[in-house]
């Protein structure tokens, strides 16, 4: 009698727990949003939010999430979640989606470590490679092996590192640097041979290390603490390409007569933004990104460079790379970063890397655990015995009237997959020229087919398995039919309406007004005698293109130009003059400047060309607004007030 009331009890809970989760909170029409479906959005977009459980906040979120839904039902209406571009799109999130269910988070996690404890450090080394492909047949592979066998040999019997390296390498670059590789870290090689060079002494000869490129000779030459990064900027001369000798001369001399200006004062930043080549760093007053002295994004010279740089703000005389000239400017070091600063960059950096296959190899393991997962590779030797070179060059065909119908090779859960699973996923996977050698391609073809059946048999079945990823799966998918409804009846629309945005502008012109502005000339003469020039020559009414040009000739840095309409705020130089017509000199960072005001203008509406960019957005807002209006129309929405009181 106790274990029957036990077991009511515990339907009776089961059902209750089942009723609880598909509470209707409210409906959209004929749409149903449950109280656990919001619970969930709610939770994971407040966590950080203070007092997020009072009932003000809660309502809030919710005509938030009322308004969204509406969006989502009007893109189902409208067929968006049917069309090409929608499915194509939403199959990509999917595939992102499944990946961490496809790798074991422990492998990972060790991964992650070692991969930060590696980073720690910076390594430079030396190796010869003997070529030989993944898929050579024994012979090629035990020749290379024979090779680099016999050149460590050589090297340990006193022959020198770097000539073996030039006769015997097949690494091009090796003809170059004699093998040396430079200085480098972790993630930063191909993780086998990152592996033995991390577990190698200094000085020490590698044993012959396999990697997918053929055989490794490797030798530590340094290893040392990293030393961190650091932040530059850098003022650039670029010189053009295929221009004769004296005009790169010329380049040279531009480059000098800057660095001259900044020995009397001048500041870095203002001759970046007034002469420097570089245009991805000129606004920023030449900063470039935080790097090593392992980054491979800059020359290495101009990173030896940065790093002799002792003290903040010092810079370095002119030097020369494959890019021009540069000055550098030390504008702050870093410590190498923690674990957790790190930790989001090594993930995506191990998620790219050959590593990340142990982790997969451990989730495979344990997918076939969990699906009970059994194989009988006996079952398909009448199909291997079929399999003939044609494999090789991608024509093969096999008869499946000669395979055992009811001999399965693998089974998971209550499917089961046999040789004619095999050979049709193989006539539809075989490429020409893969593999050179029949035994390894065979091999190799069933272990990709039988691990992506299992893939395959995870994926079928994660929405019923796994609550998280079916619940972020529905997040995904009308979040890409909110973007796409949106853009068609709100952002696209704005941006093509032009009869509705100057009608919205007309309606709204009191609202789009300049201040007073000044319409000026800013000259940045190099010092007080072309700084005289400049106004005698303004005096004579010269224009400022042929005053500019008289003035370069000899030094391309005698005088910077700006031309525009400026309000209070846009220009620090303009700021500091007198608004009234006429020439006016000032100051501004030791720099002398001569501000020729042409006209004072008064306060006045603006039209919509000057401001188009802002009037749009302020369109997008309107049309939302009314858009959101007509849907609420179109779909009541009832709000279940009962299961609303007991959120949370």
């Amino acid at each position: 009698m106790k274990n029957w009331t036990a077991i009511a009890a515990m339907a009776l809970i089961c059902f209750a727990a089942h009723a609880q989760k598909e509470q209707v909170l409210f409906t959209v029409a004929d749409d149903t949003v449950t109280k656990a479906e919001f619970e969930y959005i709610y939770r994971k977009n407040n966590a950080q939010v203070e007092d997020a459980y009072s009932d003000e906040k809660i309502r809030e979120y919710l005509d938030l999430y009322t308004n969204f839904k509406l969006k989502v039902k009007a893109a189902k209406d409208q067929g968006i979640d049917t069309s090409a571009t929608f499915l194509k799109e939403f199959e990509g999130y999917r595939e992102q989606l499944i990946k961490p269910y496809l790798t074991d988070r422990t492998v990972t996690e060790e991964l992650l470590n070692e991969a930060y404890e590696r980073s720690m450090y910076e390594v430079r080394a030396r190796h010869i490679l003997i070529g030989v492909a993944p898929d050579a047949p024994p012979a090629d592979t035990l020749k290379a092996y024979r090779t680099i066998t016999m050149v460590r040999d050589s090297i340990l019997g006193g022959a020198d590192f770097g000539e073996m390296a030039m006769k015997f390498s097949t690494d091009p670059s090796a003809q170059d640097n004699q093998g040396d590789l430079g200085y480098f870290t972790a993630l930063q090689m191909i993780y086998p041979f990152e592996n033995a060079v991390y577990r190698q002494d200094t000085g020490e000869i590698s044993q012959p290390v396999r990697t997918q490129f053929g055989y490794h000779l490797i030798e530590v030459l340094d290893k040392r603490t990293s030393r961190g990064e650091r932040q530059v900027a850098h003022l650039m001369v670029r010189p053009e390409a295929g221009v004769s000798e004296a005009k790169g001369a010329g380049g040279r001399q531009k480059i000098d007569s800057l660095y001259e200006q900044l020995q009397q004062g001048a500041s870095f930043e203002q001759l970046v933004r007034d002469f420097s080549d570089d245009p991805s760093t000129k606004a920023q007053g030449g900063k470039l990104p935080k790097f090593a002295t392992h980054s491979r994004f800059l020359p290495a010279e101009f990173i030896e460079e940065a790093f002799r740089i002792r003290n903040i703000g010092d810079y370095t005389r002119p030097i020369e790379t494959r890019y021009g000239w540069h000055i550098i400017k030390l504008l702050d070091t870093f410590n190498v970063r923690n674990r957790e600063e790190m930790e989001e960059e090594l993930r995506t950096k191990i998620a790219r890397d050959a590593r990340s296959e142990l982790s997969e190899e451990a989730a495979l393991a344990q997918i076939r655990q969990e699906n009970k997962f059994k194989e009988r590779q006996k079952h398909l030797k009448p199909a291997r015995e079929q399999i003939d070179s044609t494999l090789l060059s991608g024509e093969l065909v096999i008869d499946e009237e000669n395979l055992p119908k009811n001999k399965w090779v693998v089974k998971m859960g209550k499917e089961k997959f046999y040789p004619s699973d095999f050979i049709r996923w193989l006539e539809e996977n075989q490429e020409p020229n893969k593999y050179k050698y029949l035994p390894f391609a065979i091999d190799q073809y069933y272990s990709d087919w039988k691990d992506e059946t299992v893939v395959d048999y995870q994926i079928r079945h994660l929405e019923e398995n796994h609550a998280e990823y079916r619940n972020l799966l529905k997040e995904y998918k009308e979040g890409i039919l909110l973007f796409d409804v949106t853009d068609k009846m709100v952002w696209s629309k704005a941006m093509t309406d032009t009869a509705g945005l100057e009608a919205f502008f007309e309606r709204n012109q009191s609202d789009y007004t300049w201040q007073q502005r000044v319409e000026a000339e800013v000259y940045s003469p190099k010092n007080k005698a072309i700084a005289t020039q400049v106004k005698e020559m303004l005096a004579e009414g010269i224009p400022p293109d042929s005053l500019t040009g008289l003035l370069n000739l000899e030094d391309p840095i005698n005088l910077g130009y700006t031309y525009g309409k400026f309000e209070q705020g846009d220009n620090e130089v303009v700021d500091k003059v007198q608004w009234t017509k006429g020439v006016h000199e000032t100051e501004e960072d030791g720099k002398h400047y001569i501000v020729r005001i042409q006209e004072v203008l008064p306060p006045q509406p603006k039209e919509l060309k000057e401001i188009r960019g802002m009037v749009i957005a302020d369109y997008q807002d309107f049309l939302e607004e009314q858009w959101i209006q007509e849907l609420k129309q179109k779909y009541p929405v009832t709000i279940n007030e009962k299961v609303l009181s007991k959120l949370f």
